[in-house]
């Protein structure tokens, strides 16, 4: 996506390997979408008893997937006009499909029929174009905002159907509509970053909001009427442990079904009986950052190349993560949508 650039810094971008552990139902399942996984919550529940799922999460203020660019919760309770699948390749979601016009640099999308909010109103086109923009919308302050900056227009053709004229070609289009949509008729002429609805949040998702102890749980529940289908854990929890030393701690105790480990805690169940381990490559990175505050950087910025030239940034990502990572090679993430570097 698009970042703003963080200038005189020496930055170290990682596709960190971190590692998803969880108890092992005895099950094995590679698809890490609870609304089509086939295996049950490792708490062993069968057959019509209730199946829960407690994951390790950090805490959380609200749940603002408009305005906030990151939040594992949303796509439980949310989903955009498109989706992941598994290798992580975009695919039909709230819009089962859309054509583009080169000429025009027009996507249209078509929405599926039948969707509908957790509260029991018709999901509609009107939605996408208030949720959207509500990003663009500099008012509101969205983090997501750099995203759209070439959407020009967006017009409802039908309840079902939306179009979005782009100023120019943008191969990276289609990932960012994976962005949750919210809804109009609960937002609207709402603040968008102070709405008591982001504490009570309304999506089309496989979960639904139960309930909320702040600074302990986020319980959700499976939504019967999601287009996919319901999901077949019937509860979720997202027990708050923001320390990740306590998470390996009650992951091991099982106090805890599944947990997003750092490689050091995740290196201690990769083979232990009764875990199983997923490394998952992401999108973060660790940077060391020059404090302009200080007046010897202001004064000798001339010799910052040569201190990010002398530092070994291979050995931090070595001792540090444990080899789970790389080291940059430009402020920009390593992706689909950009080059590898040539030597």
């Amino acid at each position: 996506m698009k970042k703003k650039i963080l200038s005189l810094m020496l930055m170290m971008s990682l596709a960190a390997s971190l590692a998803a552990c969880g108890q092992d139902s005895g099950k094995n399942s590679n698809n890490t979408d609870l609304s089509k996984t086939e295996t049950e919550a490792s708490s062993g529940q069968t057959g019509e008893e209730e199946t829960t799922l407690v994951y390790g999460s950090a805490d959380y203020t609200r749940i603002n997937p408009a305005m906030d660019e990151h939040g594992e919760i949303n796509l439980l309770l949310f989903n955009g006009l498109t989706a992941h699948d598994a290798d992580d390749n975009i695919v039909p979601g709230l819009a089962e499909k859309w054509e583009y016009d080169a000429e025009t640099c027009t996507y249209t999308f078509h929405i599926r029929d039948g969707i509908q909010w957790h509260d029991g109103e018709k999901f509609t086109a009107d939605d996408v174009k208030f949720t959207i923009e509500a990003i663009m919308d500099p008012e509101n302050g969205s983090e997501n905002a750099p995203n759209y900056e070439d959407v020009e227009e967006i017009t409802v053709i039908d309840d079902s159907t939306v179009s979005f004229r782009l100023s120019e070609p943008n191969v990276a289009f289609l990932e960012y509509m994976t962005m949750a949509i919210l809804p109009k008729h609960l937002l609207e002429g709402e603040n968008m970053q102070e709405s008591d609805f982001f504490r009570a949040p309304v999506g089309t998702g496989p979960y639904k909001l139960e309930s909320w102890d702040e600074g302990q749980s986020i319980v959700l529940v499976k939504n019967e009427d999601y287009y996919l289908g319901a999901p077949k854990i019937d509860k979720v929890i997202f027990k708050i442990v923001p320390d990740d030393n306590a998470q390996a701690m009650q992951l091991e105790s099982g106090e805890l079904d599944l947990a997003l480990l750092d490689p050091k805690n995740a290196q201690n169940f990769k083979e232990k009986d009764g875990f199983t381990c997923y490394d998952m490559t992401t999108a973060d990175y660790r940077g060391i950052l020059f404090n302009f505050a200080n007046d010897y950087w202001t004064k000798n910025r001339d010799i910052i190349p040569a201190v990010c030239y002398s530092i070994d940034r291979q050995a931090i990502i070595d001792s540090v993560l444990l080899g789970e990572g790389m080291a940059a090679y430009s402020p920009l993430q390593r992706n689909i949508y950009i080059d590898t570097p040539h030597s």
